[in-house]
Order: C-alpha cells, then structure tokens, then sequence
C-alpha cells in the first residue's frame, strides 16, 4: 500500500486503497496548473512509503481533461481520450502520425482506479469519486456553492453560509421542510427562505402582495440549488372558498413565472392573520 502526499501546490494527493484503488485529493487548482512530477521515497512509523504525483500526468494532451477510456495512441506513443480521438479524426495530435486502433490498456487500468476527492471538499463534501468522473459527481454535489435565491444578489456560498446570508442580508425568515410533507403558514409574509436538509436544496416561498387585486403565492428556485433535480409543490388555501394549484413545477428565479406555477388568491380572500395556506413540496427527480 502507498500513501502518497501533496508537497507542491498543484500536486496530488493519494493513498492506494483496497482493491488497487488510488485515491487522490488534488488541491484547489486547475488540471493544467498542476506542476512537474516529483516522487520521493520516505519510510515512516507505519512502514508505509510517500510521494507525490502530478495530475497533469492523468490529463487529455489535447482537451486536457482526464483521459477518458478508452484511451488510443499513435505509433510514437502518444495518447488521446475518446472523444478527441474521433475529433482527430485518427490523426496524432503531438506528432501528425496515424493514431492507430491501438488501446493502452494499461493506462486505462490506471484511470479507472484513480479516485479523487470531490472538488468540494472544502465546502464540506467528504465523498471521493473516480477521477474520470468527477465532473459528473460535481455537477450533482449537495455541497457544490450555490447562489443566492434574489436576481440583484451575486452571492455565492455553501448551503449553511447561504442560509446565513438570507437571514442576516435580506432578512428572511427560514423554514425546514420534510419532503412531501404538508405545512402551513399565515398570510402576512412576503418571502420565506425554505430548507430541505436531506438534499442541501433551498428554494424561496414568494407573497407577491404588492397585486391590487389579490396575492399570487408561487415557490421558485435557482439553477445552482436545484442542480438539476426536478420537485413540484402544491399551494392550498382554504377560507370561505377553496384556491388549489397542485402539480406546479418549482421554477428558477430567471425564468418568467407561467400562470400555471401561481397561485391568484383575491384580496378580499387574503386575511393577514389566516393561517390556511397550506404548502407541500415534493422531489420527483
């Protein structure tokens, strides 16, 4: 087993796990801006070896991603992901020769094994993912920075920072919610910063109460919270007369609101001190 550790900014950082597996933390860094490869050997208290080995090593020469398997080479050694190979159209990018049908297993093997931890550790995600997959985890992470719910603000944070940034910026109140689970409020609000814990998902309770005519109640979102998940909610208020929008998608912010995802309550119908709005909020995806 080999336990490799980050002495330059830029370099990874590894221990090969069970089953073969290396596991590498790189620092905050791009691919390309890792520098030079360096190894040394050091023994220890445990018996266990060190070093340190530069990602850029692991990257695309064309693209300068991971090298995606499976991985070709031309007759000089050469090698380029799959997708650039057939963007070449078979021709080395280094050295103009014919990439051939050649597959370097063994750099393959390599690629599949290294493991790396999510580019969002430091926001508090202590997942590790496949090195060639990383992108794909990212996109997805409950611990990716997500922006601040209003259009004005450029705020960007992690889940709990953001959560302090609404309350003490704009000065909302909050609000933890269980999935597919019902609660109720009074009418008197304007906007509630809603949390759902489970998946580090917010979304904003909106009271357009400035419409002479009525209110329209809606719940909206943003791209970077949602991270391409898919919920609905369903608004009820219950009074003399019964208002239900069911099956609304939750909306982001940069998107014009359709009359299907608000819920129109009249004036008259809007009591401050009613508490019979009753909201559920489900994930479908």
């Amino acid at each position: 087993m080999e336990k490799y550790t980050r002495s330059k900014r830029g370099q990874a950082t590894a221990t090969k796990c069970s089953g073969s597996k290396l596991k590498v933390e790189h620092a905050p860094t791009a691919f390309s801006e890792a520098a030079g490869s360096q190894k040394s050997r050091n023994s220890n208290d445990t018996g266990v070896d060190t070093g340190s080995i530069a990602l850029r090593v692991l990257e695309c020469i064309v693209c300068f991603g991971p090298l995606l398997p499976p991985i070709y080479q031309c007759q000089n050694g050469h090698v380029a992901c799959h997708p650039c190979y057939e963007k070449l159209r078979y021709i080395c990018h280094t050295c103009k020769s014919l990439l051939s049908y050649t597959r370097n297993l063994a750099l393959e093997n390599v690629m599949e094994s290294v493991m790396i931890s999510c580019p969002h550790a430091s926001f508090g995600c202590e997942e590790t993912v496949a090195y060639i997959k990383q992108q794909e985890h990212a996109e997805k992470c409950t611990y990716a920075p997500s922006s601040c719910l209003f259009p004005d603000c450029n705020y960007a944070a992690s889940f709990k920072e953001l959560i302090i940034h609404a309350t003490k910026k704009h000065h909302l109140p909050t609000l933890s919610f269980i999935d597919g689970s019902p609660f109720y409020e009074f009418l008197d609000f304007q906007s509630i910063f809603l949390i759902h814990h489970e998946t580090n998902t917010c979304f904003l309770l909106r009271n357009s109460g400035e419409i002479a005519s009525g209110r329209a109640f809606s719940v909206v979102s943003n791209r970077s919270c949602l991270r391409g998940t898919n919920w609905l909610y369903d608004l009820t208020l219950f009074d003399v007369l019964e208002f239900r929008l069911c099956d609304a998608p939750v909306e982001q912010l940069d998107n014009q609101s359709s009359p299907e995802t608000i819920l129109f309550v009249p004036q008259k119908y809007c009591t401050p001190l009613v508490d019979n709005l009753r909201i559920c909020i489900r994930k479908i995806s």
